[in-house]
């Protein structure tokens, strides 16, 4: 795997138009004259991969700042069109605004991290108990006090 510590003019241009223009990786691979396999073995340049993934990052976070700047906007909007003279788009609004995402959000994110933390308990007590019946076991096997046989009186 290449580390470099600079990126190439090639290199530049993919990022710059994969993040700032409306074109397709593909179109993008094709404009600058890169093949699919050159652009993936890129990624696994630890530098390419690191400015990759900080792009990406500001750019979710711009998206993320555009959506909260016309979020009350668009509820404004949403919440007017619930008046609507048409029916079928009163009714279509009113469904928005009740299963609108912000609503649900923080419930199931609740409900994902405590079923996500119960299955780690759960996976962490089931590799205990394991680990002490194989030492329980280990140490029957090699004590010869220990009778591997059932006690007759049970």
């Amino acid at each position: 795997m290449l580390k470099s510590k600079y990126l190439t003019k090639k290199q530049k241009g993919v990022l710059e138009d994969l993040f700032s223009g409306p074109l397709t990786v593909q179109e993008v691979l094709e404009k600058w004259k890169v093949t699919r396999r050159t652009y993936f073995r890129w990624h696994a340049q630890e530098f390419f991969s690191s400015e990759f993934k900080r792009l990406l990052n500001l750019t979710q976070i711009e998206s993320e700042l555009i959506c909260a700047r016309y979020s009350a906007q668009v509820a404004m909007k949403l919440v007017s069109l619930t008046v609507a003279e048409k029916d079928e788009i009163a009714r279509k609004a009113c469904m928005n605004v009740i299963n609108h995402p912000s609503r649900k959000t923080k419930n199931q994110i609740v409900a994902k991290n405590l079923l996500h933390l119960s299955t780690r308990i759960f996976h962490f007590i089931c590799k205990e108990f394991a680990y002490n019946i194989d030492v329980w076991w280990f140490v029957i096997r090699r004590d010869p006090r220990i009778s591997p046989r059932r006690p007759t009186g049970l």
